[in-house]
């Protein structure tokens, strides 16, 4: 007899449907060294279930160590603004600018001028996004 698939069975057997990708797709280069992450959410929620109308609106502030590029992991967020400081906010903001690479996924930030390696700052990201339809649901978290 063939015994019915458990939750956690098909949520396992959904992942592995998608096509395998390398750890390697998703490694960071080590150019920064985050020591702090503070992480802020505001939703939105409209109508009664709210799934297809529902945003989320955050941003993430990096204490990081620069010793070259920043990028980071990004998927299915709309980046607004990102904002870069040294971590004591003396100096005025670094003009920087920002890219997509959807295909591994990163946000790359460049800087309009060379950051000082080893120099501690601060990193501003707010962005806007939506819960992911597939994934609704109650989970267990152990």
């Amino acid at each position: 007899l063939k015994k019915p698939l458990s939750r956690m069975d098909r949520m396992e057997k959904w992942f592995m449907k998608k096509p395998k990708r390398s750890l390697i797709d998703f490694a960071l280069p080590d150019h920064n060294e985050p020591s702090h992450y503070l992480l802020f959410l505001r939703a939105q929620i409209r109508g009664w279930n709210g799934a297809e109308q529902t945003s989320l609106e955050g941003e993430v502030n990096i204490t990081l160590t620069h010793t070259g590029t920043i990028e980071l992991n990004s998927l299915h967020n709309m980046i607004i603004e990102v904002r870069l400081n040294d971590e004591e906010g003396q100096l005025p903001e670094i003009a920087c600018r920002f890219s997509l690479d959807r295909k591994r996924e990163r946000l790359i930030i460049q800087t309009e001028e060379d950051l000082e390696k080893g120099g501690q700052y601060l990193l501003q990201i707010f962005y806007r996004t939506s819960p992911d339809l597939r994934m609704r649901g109650a989970y267990e978290s152990w």
